[in-house]
């Protein structure tokens, strides 16, 4: 039973860590994105990063030395 508790709790702080990143970046895309063209801009290529670091545009096997440092960033896609 000490187990399941202590795997509770990590999974329930990687929750929470999760909602404070996404929390976060949303703020700053207001933030940066007052004007609705450039919050269009940025919007899109926060999704265009999300999702080529994520491994749904290049698969994690075919990516070059340049982008292996996105990885580390997008490991819980």
């Amino acid at each position: 039973m000490r187990s399941s508790t202590g795997r509770l709790l990590k999974q329930y702080l990687i929750l929470l860590c999760i909602n404070l990143m996404a929390s976060s970046m949303f703020r700053l895309m207001a933030a940066l994105g007052r004007d609705v063209i450039v919050a269009n801009t940025v919007g899109g290529f926060a999704l265009l990063v999300v999702l080529v670091l994520g491994g749904f545009v290049i698969s994690r096997g075919k990516k070059n030395g340049n982008l292996k440092f996105g990885l580390c960033n997008e490991t819980f896609l």
